[in-house]
């Protein structure tokens, strides 16, 4: 069994799992699921972002007891993610694995309307459901694309794609009504400007 980082000094997390192709299971962990996706087609047995929870770990493990009987997967075609996991830019989370029930749902960072704080954790709502990170919203912010989802309250993200309507409340603030939900989402006055026409 193999725990690899995407990108370690010396050969990449990557290189190392091609190298290890059939003789061992494989789990990549990173702070950006970029090529969570891709991974799971490949074969790897699990992808788990930083920072990694008690409770992510031990779905893991589980995983990796159920998957012993079988022979490792061949990863030989890792090749096309180590192309885009070497270079500098920034990258923003494409997609997030997300624990459902015994599973793992795989919910693209465009299917997600709105993010809302929820003590340490972060709720995600997408048009099919909502789902529970134990990431917290700042950490979430860092990984999300700034030009696609804004902050606009100290508790609240928003995908700016799936804004409907701006209202003004009676009170002068401004709330958001996102397409096919029923509920509106403030926004705070010191984030007001990111609705002003310029």
């Amino acid at each position: 069994m193999l725990f690899l980082d995407i990108q370690m000094p010396g050969a990449t997390g990557i290189e190392v799992a091609r190298h290890a192709s059939g003789k061992a299971h494989v789990v990549f962990i990173t702070a950006y699921d970029a090529y969570a996706l891709q991974a799971f087609e490949q074969g790897a047995l699990d992808y788990l972002l930083k920072p990694v929870s008690a409770d992510r770990l031990k779905l893991t493990i589980d995983r990796l007891r159920e998957r012993l009987r079988e022979p490792p997967a061949d990863l030989s075609g890792l090749s096309d993610l180590l192309k885009g996991a070497l270079g500098n830019e920034p990258r923003y989370l494409k997609w997030l694995t997300v624990p459902r029930g015994s599973e793992l749902r795989v919910v693209a960072t465009a299917e997600i309307d709105y993010l809302r704080a929820d003590n340490k954790y972060t709720t995600i709502n997408t048009r099919t459901g909502s789902f529970l990170l134990t990431s917290s919203l700042k950490e979430m912010q860092q990984k999300l694309d700034p030009a696609v989802f804004w902050q606009v309250h100290r508790s609240i993200i928003v995908n700016v794609s799936a804004i409907e309507t701006i209202y003004r409340s009676f009170r002068g603030s401004l709330e958001l009504k996102l397409k096919e939900r029923k509920e509106l989402l403030p926004v705070s006055s010191s984030h007001a400007h990111l609705f002003k026409q310029a």
